[in-house]
């Protein structure tokens, strides 16, 4: 059977003041299964066959691989109030604590139905937080000690020496994948936008960084759909530095690792690190400095 996770803030959503809305939702979420729409999948009426108009965007989500009536059933709730708990779960909701999906937490499918936000709240990690302070607060003690050893370097001696380091490590430190989509980010903020088969260079930074590249012509709709900034793009490369060697995207063959398209819908970039003392180290706490130590080097190496 697949793990579950039931997020401890379903306490303070509206869902749980609402009883057989509540005991629906939470029978399908222990029915479902997680599982992949490589396309985009339209919502259907909960009580026939005929689209409702919205779209389930593509990605990875919880699918329960039942009719309403079996859901019903296994809730233990009244035929006629678990239709009308069904309409409601599929339903924009305005007093929703988050506008993902309009508020609509279950949407039935061809097939089943889709509980809409189980990837995101199963791969949710509530101590990473707590975790990465700890670790900030150490690397700061580790720091004043270091300065406290050196009392006789001056201020202005203490940061040519750390500017210097942070460019060595950039250089010795950054794989050649790394320093390439960090030269990137750099290059498209310093030069016109330019356009390849339709692409532009953005996306095709992005896609040479992505590590599993299926799905191009999907992929560059969600982008000219998402129409990043460039905070958004380096906050994505930011984010893929970590998230490519995860456990989560490597355990089971990459299984789980969401299609470029679904990364962009689902804005995994989001995504908190799972383990901060592993992944922190190499990236979090040091992205920075080298990137801007790589902007140093390579607008050097532009000089004539």
């Amino acid at each position: 059977m697949p793990f579950v996770k039931l997020d401890c803030c379903i306490l303070n959503s509206t869902l749980w003041f609402a009883r057989d809305a509540r005991e629906v939702f939470i029978t399908a979420l222990l029915m479902a299964e997680p599982r992949e729409f490589a396309d985009d999948v339209p919502q259907l009426h909960t009580r026939s066959l005929e689209p409702t108009g919205w779209m389930v965007p593509a990605g990875w989500y919880g699918f329960v691989e039942a009719a309403g009536i079996g859901i019903i059933s296994r809730a233990k709730v009244d035929e006629h109030a678990g239709f009308d708990a069904l309409d409601a779960l599929g339903s924009p909701e305005a007093e929703s604590r988050s506008s993902e999906y309009e508020g609509r937490r279950l949407v039935r499918v061809n097939g089943g139905y889709i509980v809409l936000n189980y990837m995101r709240y199963r791969e949710r990690d509530y101590t990473g937080a707590e975790r990465s302070k700890r670790y900030r607060e150490r690397l700061a003690a580790s720091r004043r000690d270091a300065t406290a050893s050196r009392r006789d370097i001056t201020q202005a001696e203490a940061e040519a020496e750390a500017e210097a380091e942070a460019e060595a490590e950039a250089e010795k430190d950054l794989s050649a994948s790394a320093r390439t989509n960090t030269a990137l980010l750099v290059t498209k903020i310093k030069t016109p936008r330019q356009k390849s088969a339709g692409y532009n260079a953005e996306f095709l930074a992005f896609w040479s960084d992505y590590p599993k590249r299926i799905g191009k012509a999907a992929a560059w709709k969600s982008w000219q759909k998402l129409a990043p900034t460039e905070e958004t793009i380096a906050a994505i490369h930011i984010a893929l530095s970590w998230q490519k060697p995860s456990d989560q995207w490597n355990k089971d063959h990459g299984q789980y690792q969401p299609n470029p398209a679904t990364y962009l819908n689902q804005h995994r970039w989001e995504d908190e690190p799972p383990t901060p003392t592993r992944y922190v180290p190499n990236v979090a706490h040091r992205a920075g400095s080298i990137m801007a130590a790589a902007e140093r080097v390579i607008a050097r190496r532009r000089e004539p």
